[in-house]
């Protein structure tokens, strides 16, 4: 009498992670790439929104003038150095970057096509991919929280 034996199916294996050193020079600089995209992202949504736990004394003077998101958005541009001309244009170019983000596209993608978009025209100034995804980021914290990472 013969016994057979049934054995489990065995589950598909996901290919090995390359090292550093396996990678092309374009895969390390689309990793590189990303990561401070991301890094930008982050920092951009900091800057609005940080861990500030500082007590501010009350005061009894007048209150400010109230600070819409267009203006919050434009500070947060500017004080990263980039050139913010005219605020409302800045906040429809805030709102695009939602718009991109709730059409499926990744904060990184939406950096690339900000990049290239912001550097064409006549007398414009050329951003980094560091401030694209600045940009990317501030619009998400000021325009549309519900994509901010983690």
């Amino acid at each position: 009498m013969s016994e057979s034996t049934t054995h489990a199916p065995v589950p598909p294996s996901k290919p090995a992670r390359k090292t550093w050193n396996e990678m092309t020079h374009s895969e390390r600089r689309g990793g590189v790439i990303g990561l401070l995209v991301v890094a930008a992202i982050i920092a951009a949504m900091f800057a609005l929104f940080g861990g500030d736990d500082t007590v501010v004394p009350v005061s009894t003077a007048a209150p400010p003038a109230p600070v819409g998101k267009e203006d919050v958005f434009a500070a947060a541009l500017i004080s990263q150095g980039i050139p913010v001309p005219d605020k409302a244009v800045a906040a429809n170019a805030g709102r695009s970057v939602c718009t991109a983000l709730d059409s499926g596209a990744s904060p990184v993608q939406t950096a690339l096509v900000v990049r290239e978009a912001f550097n064409q025209g006549a007398g414009r100034t050329a951003i980094s991919l560091e401030d694209a995804g600045y940009i990317v980021g501030a619009s998400m914290g000021a325009f549309c929280p519900q994509h901010k990472l983690g």
